[in-house]
């Protein structure tokens, strides 16, 4: 078993593709599955261990893949979003952007509009060509594009992003 500590998130499983146990992945910039010795999996509270059986690209970060003993859509189906992981020793940190914020580290932090808090941004949509914050507001779901334009500023400290949105935007 490996501690979480010990791993690094460098994608996400987004669904099955097709019937052969093919997964439809995102890695992230310049990443390939080549790179990795094995991918790591959190299941029932674990992280499991998957060796790629086959791989191939999808587009310039997306990737149709394969674990060794995922051989069918219903096997394929309990890696449904979810995060990849890797050992942290086989990523090369120093290499990412200086200025390298990604989606992925905003899951977790308030979102603000208007100073008004809209709830905790728990996932981002990024199936189609506009991507969305996903916000837990009360049990609500509110869906934000995540886009330049309506991100006013992002507080690490505080773990907060404040938009400015158009009207009737979080009525939709």
């Amino acid at each position: 078993m490996i501690d979480e500590s010990k791993l690094a998130e460098i994608g996400k499983i987004n669904k099955p593709h097709g019937i052969k146990g093919e997964l439809s992945v995102e890695l992230d910039d310049g990443l390939e599955p080549d790179d990795f010795t094995c991918f790591f999996v959190e299941l029932n509270g674990l992280f499991v261990p998957f060796f790629v059986a086959e791989s191939r690209p999808r587009g310039k970060e997306s990737w149709l893949m394969r674990f060794i003993g995922v051989e069918n859509e219903k096997d394929a189906a309990m890696f449904a979003n979810k995060p990849l992981f890797v050992k942290d020793d086989e990523v090369d940190f120093e290499e990412e952007d200086s200025d390298g914020f990604y989606l992925s580290d905003l899951i977790g932090f308030q979102a603000f509009a208007d100073e008004q808090l809209l709830g905790t941004i728990t996932d981002y949509d990024d199936s189609t060509q506009n991507i969305l914050f996903q916000i837990d507001n009360d049990g609500r779901q509110l869906y934000i594009p995540a886009t330049e334009d309506f991100i006013v500023a992002i507080d690490t400290q505080d773990k907060s992003v404040i938009f400015t949105l158009p009207d009737g935007l979080i009525n939709l």
